[in-house]
Order: structure tokens, then sequence, then C-alpha cells
């Protein structure tokens, strides 16, 4: 046992040195001085391939009176602007999603002067950049974090944009997040506001206006503005979906990668309206949150007395309050924070900034659908991600640290469950609605490595499998950077983890170069196909990482939502009315691509003939804390 203790030991040590590891900035480098529209600007060498610019102020400071506005543009500086450290990580309760140390976890964190980008380009001159005969490609990095949590600045992917060894420019950039990133309340604006700034999207406005800047600047550091690609894991992936219906984003990028997203999009009804309005929003619309930040200042006793006061008091009233609060005073009132995560209605479907339908309505549609090649995918084994620590209900810790499955095949089923609904649910129906929708090629893929190591009592491919967000350790080539981990994995795994990282290199950057992934940048790997969709098939799905001997290949099936809803009701293994009602209300009507706060009646049809166990759905859903 003690064996298995070393080796959990050692694996703790390898995420945290993946996540929190920060390299030496460097100092500043003459042979950086780039001018921008804004000014002259000088960054670092990173190493021997790469130059690296941090902290460039794309917007205004989002602060006092700008606070709930859409971005202004940056003003331009004088003299020269010295870009050798990354800006300020926007305003969050720290956790591991934002790069946090574990000290700081659980405190409000972050500024709300936040909106700054980074650019990694090839070592070049001023003049090799004059005369490039082929601008680089531009890859966009829109980070993750459940839209709460995040920034450009976390180790496990913002030091190992290796641009020099990619011939590509790479951006990433901040953008607001949760009560400040996605807010739609009447009193935010002052009379004459923008529909921008009505808009309650603040967060996704923010990344817009990261764009407006690439267009308008990268050609200075080699990028081609007409060769722009947005790609983002989990909410980095929610967002390039958004990009993908923003008539505002038209034109600002030319191909986009979503990995992970989540298909969840709120009305403006549930954004704003009280929980028990006929049109009921949101438990963490604006008028809840609201009322209980009224409780917290002392301004009302109860949930009823705030409602009334809010409907007493006159915009200008309720602006300046909200207004004069602080980040702390905002973040206080959310409960069931896990990780630094809360829910908050996000992206809202305003009608200007995002379509006014749900996203699935809207990516069947050319009205709202900007017309790009697009690349889609998820992880087989998603929901173990935010099953693997569920003590209440799946985990019991041998000596208090080794974490190990209560019920190995309940918790297999209730994870391959939530799995393939995500598969379904954010990556098989949009498919669907957009091979018809658009005439741009649209490219699946699923990524399958699960070859962790398995010890006696710990097996971490039945523990963990390919988890959500497990692809980024290997598209940002974290395993090469440390190769002292074939210590932990072994020589051959090691081997073989470095070939998935090459082919996941090289399959992204075909597809940013051309909208094609192809064969990959060497024309050696597996052609993958664009898709072809029938009825309820979805061919061409490539498969990256399904076997240590193969790595990838094409497959010709995802799950349908319905397909899922039969084969869930008729499975022999949900062998109690209880489990059936648990699982159902945790992954179909609850889970993150359900209802949060009360099903409506399709969520809950297949119970509809069965009281008894709809009831423990709804029962059970008072102890569901999932984040959609």
């Amino acid at each position: 046992m003690n064996f298995n203790i070393l080796m959990l030991a050692a694996c703790l040590a390898v995420i945290a040195v993946m996540v929190y590891r920060r390299r030496a900035f460097g100092s500043l480098d003459e042979s950086t001085i780039r001018q921008l529209n804004q000014g002259e600007i000088v960054g670092i060498r990173l190493d021997r391939d790469t130059h690296c610019w941090r902290g460039i102020p794309f917007a205004e400071p989002p602060v006092g009176d700008l606070r709930w506005c859409a971005p202004r543009p940056a003003e331009p500086w004088a003299g020269t602007f010295k870009a050798g450290h990354f800006g300020n990580k926007p305003v969050q309760i720290a956790g591991i999603g934002g790069g946090y140390s574990w000290r700081e976890f659980g405190v409000p964190s972050g500024s709300e002067d936040c909106l700054y980008l980074n650019v990694w380009a090839p070592v070049m001159t001023v003049d090799e950049v004059a005369n490039l005969s082929h601008p680089l490609p531009v890859m966009v990095w829109i980070y993750g974090g459940g839209n709460a949590v995040g920034a450009s600045d976390v180790p496990l992917y913002a030091q190992c944009f290796r641009a020099g060894m990619q011939q590509a420019i790479v951006v990433s950039m901040n953008y607001r997040l949760g009560v400040l990133g996605w807010f739609h309340h009447e009193a935010l604006c002052a009379d004459g506001a923008s529909e921008e700034d009505q808009s309650g999207n603040y967060g996704t406005l923010d990344i817009i206006q990261a764009l407006r800047w690439v267009r308008d600047n990268i050609a200075a550091f080699g990028g081609n503005p007409d060769n722009v690609t947005v790609f983002g894991e989990s909410a980095g992936g929610i967002n390039v979906t958004s990009l993908m219906l923003s008539p505002l984003a038209k034109g600002l990028f030319h191909r986009a990668i979503a990995q992970s997203p989540v298909m969840n999009s709120y009305s403006v009804g549930e954004a704003k309206n009280f929980a028990d309005d006929e049109v009921r929003g949101h438990r963490n619309s604006s008028g809840e949150v609201v009322n209980r930040l009224l409780i917290q200042a002392g301004l009302a006793s109860s949930r009823q007395a705030a409602k009334d006061l809010q409907r007493t008091m006159s915009q200008e009233e309720l602006r300046d309050f909200l207004y004069a609060l602080t980040t702390a005073d905002l973040l206080a009132v959310f409960d069931g924070v896990e990780a630094g995560l809360y829910s908050t209605p996000r992206p809202i479907e305003d009608g200007y900034v995002l379509p006014d339908v749900s996203w699935h309505q809207a990516f069947a549609s050319r009205r709202w659908v900007n017309d790009v090649p697009f690349m889609i995918g998820c992880t087989a084994d998603e929901h173990k991600a935010f099953i693997c620590w569920d003590t209440a209900d799946y985990i019991d810790l041998r000596f208090g640290l080794i974490p190990r499955p209560r019920n190995p095949g309940q918790y297999e089923s209730d994870a391959r469950y939530g799995s393939l609904l995500w598969q379904a649910v954010s990556v098989a129906e949009p498919v669907v609605k957009l091979s018809q929708s658009m005439d741009s090629p649209v490219f699946v893929y699923r990524f399958d490595w699960r070859d962790w190591p398995k010890w006696p009592g710990l097996d971490l491919r039945e523990l963990l499998g390919a988890f959500h967000a497990s692809e980024l350790f290997f598209l940002f080539g974290l395993f090469a950077r440390y190769p002292w981990l074939w210590l932990v994995f072994g020589r051959r795994r090691f081997r073989k983890m470095l070939e998935l990282s090459h082919i996941l290199q090289s399959y992204w950057l075909q597809f940013a170069r051309t909208g094609n992934p192809g064969k990959g940048v060497g024309g050696e790997l597996p052609h993958w196909l664009s898709v072809s969709c029938g009825q309820d098939n979805l061919p061409n799905v490539m498969r990256l990482g399904e076997s240590v001997e193969g790595q990838v290949r094409l497959s010709d099936r995802l799950s349908s939502i319905e397909g899922l809803r039969k084969q869930f009701l008729s499975d022999p293994e949900l062998d109690s009315p209880e489990r059936r009602a648990r699982l159902y209300a945790r992954v179909f009507a609850y889970g993150f691509h359900g209802a949060w706060d009360a099903p409506d009646d399709d969520a809950l049809k297949d119970f509809s003939e069965q009281g008894a166990q709809r009831q423990l759905v709804e029962d059970f859903a008072q102890d569901i804390r999932f984040l959609p």
C-alpha cells in the first residue's frame, strides 16, 4: 500500500508541476519591438524559437461606470509599452482552474481591470516580418473554467504555446467571468446605452473585442488577419460556439475548434426574472442575485422584502447600489461553489450579440451561423472528471487519500451515461444541424486515450479514463516538456503519449492553416474526413488515442439524444426505481445538459406516466449541485 500512496503522490506532483509551474519570464528584448495601432511595444524572447508579448491591453479597463458595459477599444499609449508580464486575472473565486495556489482557494480574487491579451510568435526580425511571402496562421486560444474561473496566464497552457516550433502565431486573452461577464438587468445601463451594453453578454463581447484587436494588429507580428482560428475547451468551447452564432463576430475569424463545449444558453427571462415569476428565472438570475445582495447589505430582511424593494427602487437607485458594491460583495451571495465554480445564466439569448433562440435552433438556421470550417469533439469519459472526486455518491478514500469507486459498476455506468449525453447534446446534435445549415466542412473527433498507469489498489484507467480536458495535456505538448515523466508512465507508454501529442498538434495546425485537418501537417496521418450525416448516423468521427497500438481511426457513430434515452429506459443494469430516478435527475434533467432549477415537461417526458418515479426525480434533484 505504501507503493500506491507513493504513485498517487507522484501523479499529484505531475499535475501540480503541469498546472502551477511558472517559467522565468526573461528580460525585454529589443528584437521584439513592434509598431501597433496603439503605439510601440517590446516583448521578451522565451527561448531560441519563440518571442512573446504579454499583458497587452485590448480594451479600456471595465471599471467604474464601465463595469457592466461592452468593452471600449484601448487608448493609445505614449512611449514603448513593456509587454513582459501577464495582465491581471479576471475577478473570480480562487481555485485550481484559475491557476491559484491551494493557499488562495475559496477567496475572492482577480481584478476588474483584466482585459489583456498575449501573443506568441516565431523569432523574427521586423524586416523578416515585413518580407514574409506568406503570413502565418493565427490561432486564438479561449480558456475554459465554466465561465466562472480561469485566466490566460494559467501555466497549464500559458507556458506551452510553442509558436516557434509550430510556425503559427498564438494569441490568448482574458475576458470577464461569472456575474461580471454575463449579467442582464435593466438597471445596469443608463439612458442611451447601446444594444451591446444592454445585452448582458459582456464576457462574449470581450472576446469579440480581442478578435477586433487581432484583425487590426496581428500583421505586425507576422500573422495573417485573414486566417484566424479560434479554439477553446470546455467554457472556451462554449465561447467558440457563441462566436459561431454571433453576428458581431462575423468576419473576425475563419475557422473554429470547439473542444468539449456545453450547448446551454439562457433566455432573457431566465437571466433576469425571479424564480417564481410566470416566466421563471434561473435561481441565480439577476433578479434573484439582487435580492440576496439587498439582504446582504441589510436593506431587506427576507427574499420577499427584497423583491418588494426592487420593485419600488428607481432604475438609477438600483444602478447606483450595484455599481457601489465591491467584487467580494458580488461573489459572496453565491452558494454551491465548487473549485471556484458557481452558476449564473450564461450565455444569454439577447437577440443582438447572440440569437434569441436556443443554440440547437440557431445551429439549424443560416440566419445565425457564421459559415466557416468547424471542428468539434469531446472526450470519451467527460463525466468522470466531475464524479471522480464525489465522496458523497461515488468515491471512498482509502487511508483518507487514495480514491476508489465505492461501487465500480455503478460508477462506470453513471459515467458512461453522463459522457454519452455530453456527446449527444453538445456534439452530435449540433453537427447534424450545422452540416445542413453550412456550406463549410465540419470535422468531428472523440478523444479516447485511457492508458493511464494501473497499480494494485489504484486504477487510474477506471477512475479517470479519457476525462474532461485530458486532451489538453497532449495538445499543448506538456509531456514533451517534461521528459522525466517516463519514470512515472514507463518508456513504451510515454513514447506513445508523445506520438499522440504530435498527432493532435499536427491535425490542429493543419486545420488552422487550411480549414481541413486532412492528413496532418506532414501528410503522414490517417485522412480525417468531414462529416456526412444521415438520420441517426454521424460518420467520419476521428477517434484519437483509441488504443496504444492504433492511436487514431475513423468511426461511424455517435449517440443521438433520443437513442440514448431509449437505451437508458430499457437498461437492465438500472435495477431499482431509486437508482434509475437519481441517475435520470443527475444526467438528463438537472445536469450539464438539462434544466437547472425545475425541469419542463420535455425534460421529464420519459417519466410522465410514471408518477412515482417522476416524483423521485424531483426529490433527488434537491441534492444535485452540478453546474451547467
